[in-house]
């Protein structure tokens, strides 16, 4: 089966830290959603053949529109798409969007899967990645999700300047505390064009050094390990059953259609992604067309090299499924290959 992705681009404010594609114009939500149900309705017609099971609201920050037009999107993709009642529906959200009202909401609308932006829970490093929430705020939301919610991930940056394993430590012993299931861990990468990057060039602070940040991971993968964590995906561990089934078409080299400004698809050996502008975004879809930028039909090469980039970065290569997509025996075809190894 197939996945859905969602590109909800709105967020209060831009975290020192990110280069996404959002806005922080709330009026223009209206017209979004708008060009969002058109889109839906467009891509439908072209996939009508697919069935799905997993549906992702990315962002920017989708917690932050209004629950009544997440409900509206949801109810338009069903209308839309076939999607499997068993499906999983996973939304982004920020610790100072939830309240049990939210909460509540998202499990009546089928909603079963929460990945919560916490980051850190010590301050000093919410202050320095310019979160909008406090560590006490965020420990009091996430009891509260836990009312509610069996499938939660909870994400971390790591490698901030000056950080030691035992930082790293108080955040994930939190983390386990709170019975967290899934947990995504991203090295804080200095994006051009952010503030982040700015402060480095004018020298506010030092980047680790790429070995620093080797061994800070070795350190975390192991202690996640020795804790009954499943390192199943470079930044992802989970405990057994509740890897995150969307992100894994990824790594599984699944189809995906991806909806909303800058998001990105794959169907079969073709990849295409949306403009990252909502002005553009909303301009196609008022004209009936699809806001696609650019198309690339991929070779037996490349999609070769896709598979086994993707393979590798999570599970290992998968024999049988690259025979069954490629036709071709992979030992005899990378003999050689294998041979150096």
């Amino acid at each position: 089966m197939s996945g859905i992705y969602i590109h909800i681009p709105f967020c209060n404010k831009r975290c020192n830290y990110c280069n996404f594609y959002f806005s922080t114009n709330k009026k223009i939500i209206p017209a979004f959603i708008t060009s969002l149900k058109k889109e839906i309705k467009f891509t439908s017609d072209k996939f009508s053949h697919l069935k799905f099971n997993t549906v992702y609201f990315g962002g920017g920050t989708p917690s932050l529109i209004a629950d009544s037009d997440l409900k509206n999107i949801l109810s338009e993709l069903r209308n839309n798409f076939e999607i499997s009642n068993d499906s999983e529906i996973s939304i982004e959200v920020n610790p100072e969007d939830l309240n049990e009202d939210k909460l509540k909401i998202y499990i009546d609308s089928g909603i079963n899967r929460l990945s919560i932006g916490v980051q850190s829970l010590k301050n000093q490093e919410l202050k320095f990645l310019s979160r909008q929430h406090s560590s006490e705020e965020t420990i009091e939301k996430l009891k509260l999700v836990k009312k509610y919610f069996d499938n939660f991930s909870l994400d971390l940056i790591y490698s901030l300047p000056g950080q030691t394993f035992e930082d790293i430590k108080f955040t994930l012993d939190i983390y386990k505390e709170l019975n967290a299931p899934h947990i995504s861990a991203y090295t804080l990468t200095i994006e051009e064009k952010t503030l982040l990057h700015k402060n480095l060039q004018d020298k506010l602070f030092t980047k680790n050094s790429s070995e620093k940040e080797a061994d800070l991971f070795l350190e975390l993968s192991e202690y996640l390990k020795s804790s009954g964590f499943l390192h199943y995906e470079v930044s992802s561990f989970s405990l057994p059953g509740y890897e995150s089934k969307h992100n894994s078409k990824y790594w599984n080299y699944e189809d995906y259609i991806g909806l909303g400004p800058s998001a990105h698809s794959l169907y079969q050996n073709t990849r295409w992604n949306n403009y990252s502008s909502l002005g553009k975004y909303n301009l196609y879809l008022n004209d009936d067309k699809l806001p696609v930028e650019n198309i690339i039909n991929l070779s037996k090469d490349e999609l070769k090299f896709e598979f086994l980039t993707l393979s590798l970065r999570h599970n290992g290569i998968n024999f049988k499924k690259y025979e069954s997509i490629f036709k071709e025996d992979f030992k005899e075809v990378y003999s050689e290959e294998i041979k150096i190894l």
